[in-house]
């Protein structure tokens, strides 16, 4: 099961594709059946996942048109000679992309409520391997002895003993 990050996600993909089919222009969306068949595809698409949004994001966010975009979607899907190509231009044209506006600011509030709580930090693959403990005796200038620590009863190469 997708999260709700996942599916503002494809909504939002979604509807990014059909604003490309819009900026065509009307024209060659009256003219050509492709742009009408893509733009319905991906209105179903949107009105099926904001479908399976969870109940607590739709009851957080009442203001959001979930039900409307599931109606548009059972309407293209079940009802399809019921759709007009001005209503589908108006949707697409207008509806979708205010829809996406207010999907990327909850989208925006998901990540930064979840990114800083749940995020692993980054540490440096150098860090996170074993690390080589060294010798550690003093030296003659003062400094720690950098040379492997040896086992109990042995020298380590600059000859100190370890203990």
């Amino acid at each position: 099961m997708k999260t709700d990050q996942q599916i503002l996600t494809d909504i939002l993909h979604a509807a990014d594709e059909l604003a490309i089919l819009v900026s065509r222009g009307r024209s060659r969306f009256d003219s050509d059946f492709e742009p009408r068949r893509s733009a319905e595809r991906l209105i179903e698409i949107i009105g099926e996942a904001a479908g399976n949004l969870s109940l607590a994001l739709r009851n957080r966010r009442a203001d959001l048109p979930i039900r409307e975009a599931r109606a548009i979607r059972n309407i293209i899907a079940h009802d399809y000679a019921a759709v007009s190509y001005d209503r589908l231009w108006q949707i697409a044209a207008e509806h979708v992309p205010q829809l996406a506006d207010q999907l990327r600011n909850e989208l925006s509030a998901i990540q930064q409520q979840i990114l800083p709580s749940s995020a692993t930090p980054v540490t440096p693959i150098e860090s996170r391997m074993p690390q080589e403990q060294l010798c550690g005796a003093p030296t003659h200038s003062g400094d720690p002895c950098h040379h492997p620590l040896p086992p109990p009863g042995q020298e380590c190469a600059a000859g100190h003993k370890y203990r």
